[in-house]
Formats: structure tokens, C-alpha cells, sequence
């Protein structure tokens, strides 16, 4: 029987241009206690024959895995690989990032440790626009350190994203703790939420051993979203920060008034949309919300008009703000 101990997942969807540079990064430093599941998501392109192509070069590697589906997403894609995974240990690649040479054994020399989570540095390949990353070091955490690395670190793609962690499986499948498969963003961020309340420890380490391939996701990224689909993306993340940190925490409400803020910036909605939102069960106890002294301006402004009811005056604002927006991108062209 294979000692699997650790389980990387690619899952891999019209990845012609970038799935033979992925493999050919992580391929050569497999051993026999690790193994690769490339999982095709119904690609349209040469994507399989790329894939099932550099399987046969290295087909004196062990451990290589190609599974085809019907288009179904990368959350049910990731899902799957989750659930055909041996490894103690697993973690994701993106089909348009790659490695650097010594990924694997930089991974393994942690290993040894017994940690629940594992968080890494990487190096962002492409436009570096929007990206605000915490300075790291090697450091050992332990619950309520974990915690306060994550609080500390809410809006940024590091804490966020799947792809530069290493996750203890057991906690994954004895939890239920699965990609929602009815977003299209943030389902990363609600998975990690709901894993790092089970982080007991945690392992930093400050090597930039991936490469976060920016430019071809931004493509990706440009898909509409309805004010009510971000609110309940929001709302979802808050309510997983209050189940981990407690409903008296302030930096969950600076980071819950901010999201409302970035919502409200690149959503087209009625006046009416908004007193939804306003409406909703989560704003009965405003009155209690505190935001922290570090809170941004943007949380400011929605705190401080929310809690007075002063939702004509946030539409107003948001309404001239686009329209401004948009004079100037046409005086651009």
C-alpha cells in the first residue's frame, strides 16, 4: 500500500498555453510519497492531450493522476480532487502558475513538524497592481498566534488564496469543509475561513517558492457581478469571521464595512437594492458593531451612514462616484 504524504491538486481548464510550463515546474521533483492529481475540467482545447503528452515523458515518475469531468467549475473541480486524494497532506497549483525547483523540498523539510496549516511566500509573475502582501517570516504559530497573523493580514491575496498552503487532509474530510460550488469568487476565502478554525498550529515560511501568474487571471476575473450576488459573498465572509473570532472582535467589522464599501464601488444597482441589503437580519444590532482606530475611511463613511440611516446619502454617493468614473475613463479613450 502507498505511503501518499503529499497530494498536489491541479485542477486544469483551457490551459493549453500554461499547463505544459505547470508540469514540467513540479513533475521532476516528485518522489514516491507524493503524488500529482491533474484533473481536466472539460477543457475545449489541447489541454488532454498536453497533459496525457507529458505524463508519457515522465512515465517512470509514480503517482501521476488524469482525470477527465464535464465542465463543472474549479470549486467542484477542487472538490473532486479533495476526495480522490490519499496524501496527509494536500495542497493546490493554478494550471497557469508554476513552481520554483525546490517547492517540493522546501515543503517536506516541514513536514517532520505536525502542523495543520502550512502558508508560503511567492512571487508575483506580471502586473503587480493591487497587491498587498504582508513582510514574512519563518515562524511557528500556534492558535490565537495563527489568529492574530490572520486578522492582521484580512485583505490581502495571501491569506486569501488556496494555492499557497499546505492543508492537513483529516481536517478537511472529518469537517465537511468544501469549495462552495454556487460562487464564482471568494470561494477560496470562505473555504480557508472555515478551515483556519480548526488550525490548532501553523507553520510561515518565508520562501518564495511559487509563482502567482497574475495577467492570465485577470481575464477570469472581469465576470459582472450583481450587488446582490456580492452582498451575499460579503455576508458569507463575515459571518465566517464572526464564527471565528467572536462578534465583539473590531477588526471584523473593518473589514465587513469595508467589503460593503468596494460592493457598492463596482455594483449597478436602485436605490431599493440598497434598503434591501440595509434591511437584511445581519444590521438589526448595528448599534453594537465597533470598528478598531486603524479602521480605513471607506469603513468609516459606511459605519457612520449606516448606523444613521442614511442610506439615500450612500446612494447618492456611489451613484456620482460612478458617473464620475465613467466621464473620466471616456475622456481617457
Amino acid at each position: 500500500m502507498k505511503n501518499i504524504i503529499l497530494s498536489i491538486i491541479i485542477p486544469a481548464y483551457n490551459s493549453e498555453n500554461s499547463i505544459q510550463k505547470c508540469l514540467k515546474s513540479i513533475i521532476p521533483q516528485l518522489n514516491k510519497s507524493c503524488e500529482l492529481i491533474v484533473i481536466n475540467d472539460g477543457s475545449k482545447d489541447e489541454t488532454e492531450n498536453i497533459v496525457k503528452g507529458i505524463f508519457q515523458q515522465y512515465e517512470s515518475s509514480t503517482n501521476l493522476i488524469y482525470i477527465y469531468q464535464e465542465n463543472s467549475g474549479v470549486s467542484k473541480t477542487r472538490n473532486k480532487g479533495i476526495d480522490i486524494s490519499s496524501g496527509k497532506y494536500l495542497c493546490f497549483i493554478d494550471s497557469d502558475d508554476f513552481v520554483e525547483s525546490l517547492y517540493v523540498n522546501d515543503v517536506y523539510k516541514y513536514l517532520d513538524e505536525q502542523f495543520d496549516i502550512m502558508l508560503f511566500d511567492y512571487i508575483v509573475v506580471g502586473s503587480a497592481k493591487n497587491i498587498n502582501e504582508p513582510k514574512l517570516e519563518d515562524i511557528e504559530l500556534n492558535k490565537n498566534g495563527f489568529l492574530k497573523f490572520v486578522s492582521s493580514n484580512f485583505f490581502t491575496t495571501f491569506i486569501s488564496v488556496p494555492w499557497n498552503k499546505i492543508y492537513l487532509r483529516s481536517i478537511i474530510v472529518e469537517n465537511k469543509i468544501y469549495f462552495n460550488c454556487d460562487l464564482f469568487s471568494n470561494e477560496d476565502y470562505l473555504f480557508n475561513l472555515d478551515y483556519y478554525s480548526y488550525v490548532n498550529s501553523a507553520v510561515i515560511n518565508s520562501k518564495k517558492i511559487y509563482n502567482y501568474v497574475i495577467e492570465q487571471k485577470e481575464s477570469l476575473s472581469k465576470r459582472q457581478r450583481t450587488l446582490e450576488y456580492s452582498w451575499n459573498v460579503t455576508k458569507k465572509l463575515c459571518l465566517s469571521l464572526i464564527k471565528l473570532y467572536g462578534e465583539n472582535n473590531k477588526l471584523v467589522y473593518d473589514f465587513f464595512m469595508e467589503r460593503i464599501y468596494n460592493d457598492l464601488s463596482v455594483s449597478k444597482y436602485s436605490i431599493s437594492d440598497l434598503y434591501n441589503i440595509y434591511n437584511d437580519d445581519i444590521f438589526k444590532n448595528i448599534d453594537n458593531f465597533e470598528l478598531s482606530n486603524g479602521a480605513s475611511k471607506k469603513a468609516k463613511f459606511i459605519y457612520k451612514n449606516l448606523k444613521s440611516h442614511n442610506i439615500l446619502i450612500i446612494y447618492i454617493y456611489f451613484f456620482v462616484k460612478r458617473k464620475w468614473r465613467k466621464l473620466y475613463e471616456k475622456k481617457r479613450i
